[in-house]
């Protein structure tokens, strides 16, 4: 098996030594991750390919590179759209991967949102006990989304992405962007709002 080699180092060892991102250093990293799920979920046509979901997400599938460019790994395990999640699928894991329903790019969109308000404020935002079964896991997702205190958070932190991660967060994956390229372009809208934006570059060295 031969994978390409990433000169960088992974989100959860970037945010277990620094802490939590800078705002526009999160809006870069989800640019990019929605901008390779976009692939994944869309094959460019004509050169084949099946539409997958990732369904794993987690801050360890996120590799940093010195170039500043964020590399999404751990395709080795993703799933055809429509078919059933895999085992694992716990780590920010959307309503429907938890309950076993069939993957849409709601799913991942779910995730990669919970992902990105770990990376903006430290905190998981569905926190639950280790060893949590799927079902508690879920009423902790319920929990955390009523009353609008999580949005807030974030957009205290940077102001005008809580919404957009708030329709990423939502329940039912009808609610959710119905595609990976309308949640970039979200995205891309509060990134231009703030101006110019430095690369985040990890080393791993230091």
């Amino acid at each position: 098996l031969i994978t390409e080699l990433v000169e960088g180092v992974g989100l959860d060892a970037v945010l277990g030594r620094s802490g939590p991102l800078e705002a526009r250093h999160v809006l870069d990293v989800g640019i990019q991750c929605l901008s390779a799920l976009g692939i994944a979920h869309e094959p460019i046509p004509g050169r084949g390919g099946v539409p997958l979901a990732h369904g794993e997400l987690r801050p360890s599938a996120l590799m940093l590179g010195l170039d500043g460019v964020v590399k999404l790994r751990g395709f080795g395990l993703s799933h055809a759209l429509a078919s059933r999640p895999g085992p694992n699928a716990l780590s920010f894991a959307s309503p429907e991967a938890l309950a076993v329903q069939p993957l849409s790019v709601g799913t991942d969109l779910f995730s990669l949102g919970a992902l990105l308000f770990f990376a903006l404020t430290g905190d998981e935002p569905f926190p639950v006990s280790p060893g949590a079964s799927p079902g508690e896991r879920l009423a902790a997702i319920v929990k955390g989304l009523r009353g609008g205190g999580l949005l807030r958070e974030v957009d205290e932190l940077a102001p005008g992405m809580g919404s957009i991660l708030g329709r990423m967060l939502c329940l039912d994956p009808a609610a959710r962007f119905a595609r990976t390229s309308d949640a970039e372009a979200a995205f891309r809208e509060v990134r231009n709002d703030l101006g110019a934006l430095d690369v985040l570059i990890c080393d791993p060295l230091k």
